[in-house]
């Protein structure tokens, strides 16, 4: 049983430096698959091993990038 997942992230374009920083750090391989038609969301499939820790980190790492970055622009928008 392949222990390989691919996850797709929807990033936006005001958090994609961190995210790529992220992904190349790692090493892990991806593409960009799109992005959406007001070009502010960036589409990027990364696969990643499972059973590798500092690679299963990483995706947690961009899920909380993307996260943050969500928090902020909400907070200024009220």
């Amino acid at each position: 049983m392949s222990s390989i997942r691919i996850k797709e992230f929807e990033v936006p374009t005001g958090v994609i430096v961190e995210v790529a920083d992220i992904i190349t750090s790692k090493n892990l391989e991806n593409r960009i698959t799109g992005i959406d038609e007001d070009q502010t969301l960036v589409f990027i499939e990364v696969r990643y091993d499972k059973n590798e820790s500092d690679q299963k980190n990483a995706i947690h790492e961009i899920y909380d990038a993307i996260n943050e970055y969500d928090d902020e622009d909400n907070d200024e928008d009220k």
